[in-house]
């Protein structure tokens, strides 16, 4: 019989240590998540009570009699006490020395205002400012920022324990021999169970395990040791997420539906809905409102959802589909269907919205869920809709298309859930998106209207709308459709419409939304792009106007996205500021909008002029726009009466954007400000955000050289500048001069794919 060979028992005894440590090391990272609610908590505990005291110094000192009409506070106010705030600053002895106040009543006094903190903490909306927070803020803030960006390194951590935490037991148990002279002392089968259980362990070790646990060591040891300077920074751009975490760790921060008039019964059972998540991708965290929304959507299977813009009701959309598909793979891979047919019977989802939101949608998809979507649109339609019939996905098409979408479907096809996006394009049951919109509605269990607009502003178009949903409740609400702001009225058509304001579900939030806006090229624009594109002398600026160097701005991508905008807050009672750095932008957009636009705010516009301008915009009626050169308007001027504002494209200098939304969001503003930036795919504006973060000091140079005006800029920052022109060319197939004619008979091909409407 064969010699087993003896292992070397001073390596085997250094990979039995790592191999102890990397299982240990793994343990506390899944453990990490309960440590890190706890924290939490204790820290949201400390800040809830430090703002509550700063409350309380506005609650004068006779609502202590609220509590304990004994105590006597004629005599606290004698004293110099005003307000129940001032009470926490003072010790036991100097309330007890204060004259008519003895040890009893300082007992009740100081447990009336406890009874006020302890009550404010528990109903006050937190707050957490990025501009020199609290050290209570900053704690919750670093608390938050742990949990956001530990959240892929715990799961991972959890699922590699789960997968190997069992088998090294049981290598470490095999290894029954560790010495040389227990190896000559032991039993062959002994001998066998540790070389055994020793080469388990190596290649393990081998295949990665050593290389994953590692990794996730240095990402918990990178994301502990992040300075507040970089916390700060991530809380800013990513506020709503920091929000939502703080949902999910505290009980007590729950927004349910934001609506005092839905049904409780109704709102009940929503939240009783399973929602499957495990299609979103990791960094997606749903608000406690989007959380409903999504449920909302499952549980009524046909439903109106009219939150506010803002709100993320693509994103509800989107976990809804999520959702449903984690159910049909449930179902699929637990019945005996072959790969193929795995393939087939993948769930098939579809969204109907303008042509100008298709990239929004595709890419919101992709951001947001591992779900696959798929543009039937231009050219390539029929192909995307072949494989969309035959693999599933989410298919995402224009209204001008249901005609030829339908007359692909075969016969018995379903559509898992169909979503109708800007729903008033179908209001108009004789238009045809209208007629094969509805006919392919027929064929779902599952169809969400969606839209923006305040079901007050044309109740009879609502209504209608409501009889492709609820036929019963359509003509119910056709009826009373004269009381549509009476709360009955609202709890009556609740099973099919929900609609969340800003101010009601993002009240601890701070007032600021920003949301990029990609607008699909028309002809026109593709056209003077790549004209520009053809100039040897590559003009920088002439590429950043993208989407505004069409004659017709209402034919441009950007401007009818413009214009959708400021309709849509116009109809939500809110104004509007428009910044650009060009002024022929500027006059195109006041020429677009006309009587709704106030004159333009430009370098040239003195500063009483200026003054007069922003008064008149003050006073204006809602939906009315002030179009802002950047440079002159986005400093040094107070405009709080907008809270929609309107980047036409993107800014290369970040320091200047950050100053024109400051214009609007400051103190004095009381509603949430959107920012909505205005971007072309495919395009520099594309290349710009890309670049932004990796080259912002580059950026900023070249701008600060270009406020001017300056044509010729050279520099540090003159080649990145030249070689985004180049990549741009490339991308567009454009050389030199000559090669202008050949590109441009392709153009008209390429601009239909690019989203021109049909």
């Amino acid at each position: 019989m064969a010699k087993i060979a003896s292992p070397n028992f001073g390596q085997m005894k250094f990979i039995l240590s790592e191999v102890r440590e990397l299982d240990q090391s793994l343990k506390q990272i899944q453990d990490l998540d309960q440590v890190q609610i706890e924290e939490l908590k204790r820290r949201l505990k400390s800040l809830r009570l430090v703002q509550a005291k700063k409350e309380l110094e506005s609650i004068p000192i006779e609502r202590l009699s609220d509590v304990d009409k004994n105590i006597r506070v004629s005599v606290l106010r004698g004293a110099g006490i005003e307000n129940i705030g001032q009470i926490s600053r003072y010790a036991n002895f100097e309330l007890e020395r204060i004259s008519g106040i003895g040890e009893d009543n300082r007992r009740r006094i100081r447990q009336a205002a406890d009874s006020f903190i302890a009550g404010m903490a528990r109903v006050n909306t937190v707050r957490l400012h990025a501009d020199a927070p609290d050290q209570e803020e900053l704690d919750v803030i670093q608390s938050l920022y742990m949990r956001i960006h530990l959240v892929g390194p715990v799961q991972e951590a959890k699922r590699l324990y789960v997968d190997t935490h069992a088998s090294l037991e049981q290598c470490l148990s095999a290894i029954l021999v560790k010495g040389s002279l227990h190896w000559f002392l032991a039993s062959r089968s002994k001998k066998e169970s540790t070389v055994r259980g020793y080469d388990l362990l190596n290649k393990l070790l081998e295949d990665g395990y050593r290389d994953r646990c590692k990794r996730l060591r240095e990402e918990l040891v990178t994301v502990s040791a992040a300075q507040e300077k970089t916390i700060l920074e991530d809380y800013q751009k990513n506020a709503a997420a920091y929000y939502a975490a703080l949902e999910k760790a505290d009980t007590g921060f729950q927004i349910a539906t934001g609506d005092l008039t839905f049904p409780r019964q109704l709102a009940d059972e929503v939240r009783g809905e399973a929602l499957d998540t495990s299609l979103l991708r990791e960094e997606t965290t749903l608000r406690a409102y989007q959380e409903f929304g999504a449920r909302y959507i499952l549980h009524q299977k046909k439903a109106f959802l009219g939150d506010e813009m803002g709100l993320g009701k693509t994103l509800q959309a989107i976990a809804a589909m999520a959702s449903l598909e984690s159910g049909l793979e449930g179902e699929i891979k637990a019945s005996a269907l072959s790969e193929d047919d795995h393939r087939r019977n993948q769930g098939h989802f579809l969204v109907v919205c303008p042509a100008g939101l298709l990239i929004n949608w595709e890419r919101e998809i992709r951001k947001y869920s591992s779900l696959s979507p798929l543009v039937i649109h231009g050219r390539s339609r029929d192909e995307a809709g072949r494989v969309w019939i035959e693999e599933g996905g989410v298919a995402v098409s224009n209204y001008e298309t249901m005609d030829e979408l339908w007359e692909m479907l075969p016969d018995q096809f379903s559509i898992d859930l169909m979503v109708v996006d800007e729903a008033h394009y179908v209001k108009n049951p004789k238009a045809k998106r209208s007629i094969y919109t509805r006919k392919l509605t027929e064929l779902t269990d599952r169809l969400i209207f969606m839209t923006g607009t305040p079901l007050e502003n044309n109740v009879y178009e609502f209504c209608s709308l409501l009889l492709w949903l609820n036929p019963q409740l359509g003509h119910e609400a056709q009826k009373y459709s004269y009381m549509c702001d009476a709360p009955a009225f609202r709890e009556m058509i609740a099973p099919v419409y929900l609609r969340r304001k800003r101010e009601d579900v993002l009240r601890e939030l701070p007032d600021l939304i920003e949301e990029d806006d990609w607008c699909p090229m028309s002809k026109e624009d593709r056209d003077a792009y790549c004209e520009i594109l053809m100039d040897p002398k590559g003009s920088f600026p002439g590429l950043r106007r993208v989407g505004w160097q069409t004659r017709q701005a209402d034919q441009s991508a950007k401007g009818i996205r413009l214009l959708e905008i400021c309709r849509a807050a116009a109809e939500e009672g809110r104004k509007v500021l428009v910044f650009s750095f060009f002024l022929d932008t500027l006059s195109k957009v006041q020429k677009l909008l006309g009587d709704q636009c106030l004159p333009l705010i430009t370098g040239s516009v003195n500063a009483e002029t200026r003054q007069n301008i922003i008064d008149r915009f003050r006073d204006a009626r809602p939906g009315s726009v002030l179009a802002c050169q950047i440079q002159a308007g986005g400093t040094g001027l107070n405009i709080q009466a907008a809270s929609v504002i309107i980047f036409c494209e993107p800014q290369i200098k970040p320091s200047l954007q950050e100053q024109a939304i400051g214009r609007a969001y400051r103190m004095g503003q009381v509603r949430n400000v959107l920012v909505r930036h205005l971007l072309c795919e495919g395009t520099v504006d594309e290349r710009i955000r890309d670049l932004l973060e990796r080259k912002r000091d580059i950026f900023e140079n070249y701008a600060d050289s270009s406020v001017m005006g300056e044509e010729n800029r050279r520099g540090d920052h003159q080649p990145i500048i030249q070689d985004i022109i180049e990549e741009e060319r490339r991308a567009h197939g454009v050389g030199a001069q000559e090669d202008g004619e050949k590109r441009r008979g392709t153009m008209e091909q390429e601009a239909e794919d690019c989203g021109d409407p049909m």
